[in-house]
């Protein structure tokens, strides 16, 4: 198994956490949130708003804070925020005239209401390739006559890197300069 994937599941699963508040639990690793037990579906930009709010413990997130952490910095409408912090309350059974868990503070922000508790998850173990060989390197040629690289590995879907200067069994056996 090459150094860059031991890497890149250890930095997974060493900065994952679960955040508690109200009757929820955020699954950072999962991508998940569970009320009363149950896990709630939420889309990935409602997960990452209430990753954000449940980052920062109870503090004050301010609108641009949300806009740079959410939606890395693109320009959104008042009213898309909005609507995607009444998805979030909803998703955490909250409303916007209770604010039990998600308080918005007029003009400045969003926070959690109560106490955020943060763990590592414990039942979830990183998933790591079964076999420790590294998969065989073929080659194809693109309608330019350009040789393409290309290995299969697992199982799942597929994953295709293309970027100037890749080598691929120097990426995986962890030979870079």
């Amino acid at each position: 198994m090459g150094i860059l994937w031991k890497a890149a599941a250890a930095l997974v699963y060493k900065f994952s956490m679960e955040f508690r508040f109200a009757d929820c639990v955020l699954d950072e690793a999962g991508h998940s949130l569970w009320r009363d037990g149950k896990e709630v579906p939420v889309e990935p930009l409602i997960f990452d708003l209430l990753l954000v709010l449940a980052r920062h413990g109870g503090a004050l997130v301010t609108r641009d804070q949300m806009v740079d952490l959410v939606w890395q910095g693109r320009f959104i409408s008042d009213s898309a925020i909005s609507a995607a912090v009444a998805a979030a309350r909803k998703a955490v059974g909250d409303d916007g005239k209770r604010q039990d868990i998600i308080r918005t503070v007029p003009r400045r922000g969003l926070m959690l209401v109560g106490d955020v508790e943060t763990s590592t998850p414990t039942s979830k173990e990183p998933v790591t390739p079964k076999d420790d060989r590294a998969p065989t390197v073929r080659f194809a040629r693109a309608p330019t006559g350009q040789a393409l690289a290309y290995a299969v590995s697992g199982s799942g879907p597929p994953v295709v890197r293309t970027y100037p200067g890749s080598h691929l069994e120097v990426e995986w056996h962890g030979k870079r300069d």
